[in-house]
């Protein structure tokens, strides 16, 4: 999952974004997520089973600060 160059820079005390991408579940909803440098979640994309679709902004502490669903476009 980590480059060679990753791998280097992560040694050397460097933060690194190799991992910026999870995609996964949480509960019954579809869920990805993209991650800042220090691998906290910043960016939620997320759709309930019934197909309702959210884009959530999340602050330094996981907490959505915006959220904007299909209706609100």
């Amino acid at each position: 999952m980590f480059s060679a160059e990753d791998e280097r820079l992560h040694a050397q005390g460097v933060q690194v974004i190799a991992r910026c991408v999870i995609p996964g579940r949480k509960s019954r909803d579809a869920m990805l997520q993209l991650l800042d440098g220090a691998g906290q979640p910043r960016l939620q994309l997320q759709v309930t089973p019934k197909g309702e679709a959210t884009l959530s902004f999340l602050d330094e502490h996981g907490d959505a600060v915006r959220v904007i669903s299909a209706e609100q476009l």
